[in-house]
């Protein structure tokens, strides 16, 4: 609703308006996804599902706003990004795990959870600075106004691809084997609870075709992801690795599942340590 309020005010002020979304928005496709494919929100029968204000769904209903003002009001002065998963020396992801619900268990010694549904399934990864290459190529350009356009590179790779990699990166670095727990949907899901990002996005086979930004940026320059996952790993490690938060509430959970343990000296705070707790006796907090 702000945002229905606020873009016609942003479009009158600038020259051109860059919204981004993201591609999550598509429903699942057998063929790579163009800008054109059909929308989760546009085909979905899941009355919940709809119900709701889950990330692909607010993104596809601002976009609808745009496309609204253009048609009705001739407000076209907008490009529409849809970039997919990105990643960076900050960012790393598996599946629907952040590094911080991965990566920070694999260098404590600990054994990563993940689902096999996701693992044998397609994704696409970009580096960030491709992403926003692509953007820099779409502005001021007048033919790109009133459009969408996917960023991403083009090679799809198995999320279980995409663990290989982490994992060798890490041996070579740590000189120890990351160690990995693949379970069954419901388990995952019970330790991860957005089921719509899991069930509408990652158990998609997610390939796109980016055919019509390559009319702007030259995407064979984009960086390979085997290249790309693997530099971005070893630096983070290399430069004195962060993370920026806990989720005590998944640690317990997935340590009950994994027959592992955190010790109560390690968690900073009371709050944090009830989260683990009751992760550990398999109450899941939303």
């Amino acid at each position: 609703d702000e945002f229905k309020i606020r873009v016609p005010i942003i479009l009158d002020s600038v020259k051109q308006y860059v919204f981004l979304s993201s591609s999550r928005v598509y429903a699942d496709s057998e063929a790579p996804i163009t800008e054109n494919s059909a929308r989760l929100l546009d085909v979905s029968t899941d009355k919940l599902f709809l119900a709701t204000d889950e990330y692909s769904l607010a993104k596809a209903r601002e976009e609808d706003i745009l496309y609204s003002l253009k048609n009705e009001k001739g407000k076209g002065n907008w490009t529409i990004i849809r970039p997919y998963i990105t990643y960076s020396e900050t960012r790393l992801q598996l599946g629907v795990l952040e590094k911080e619900l991965w990566l920070n268990r694999v260098l404590q010694n600990k054994t990563v959870v993940f689902s096999e549904d996701i693992a044998n399934h397609l994704t696409t990864l970009t580096y960030g600075e491709d992403v926003s290459r692509g953007i820099k190529a779409v502005l001021n350009q007048k033919s790109a106004f009133g459009e969408a356009f996917n960023i991403m590179q083009d090679k799809p790779l198995l999320w279980s691809d995409v663990w290989n990699i982490y994992k060798k990166v890490i041996t070579e670095v740590t000189e120890k084997e990351p160690k990995i727990k693949f379970v069954d949907l419901k388990t995952f899901q019970k330790l991860y609870p957005n089921k719509y990002q899991v069930n509408y996005d990652r158990l998609f086979n997610r390939v796109f075709d980016n055919s019509k930004i390559a009319r702007f940026v030259d995407t064979s320059l984009f960086v390979k992801p085997e290249e790309g996952l693997e530099i971005c790993l070893y630096r983070f490690i290399k430069n004195g690795y962060s993370f920026n938060y806990s989720m005590w509430n998944f640690e317990g959970n997935a340590d009950r599942i994994t027959h592992e343990h955190t010790a109560m000296n390690k968690i900073p705070g009371k709050k944090d340590r009830i989260k683990y707790v009751l992760g550990r006796l398999r109450i899941t907090l939303h």
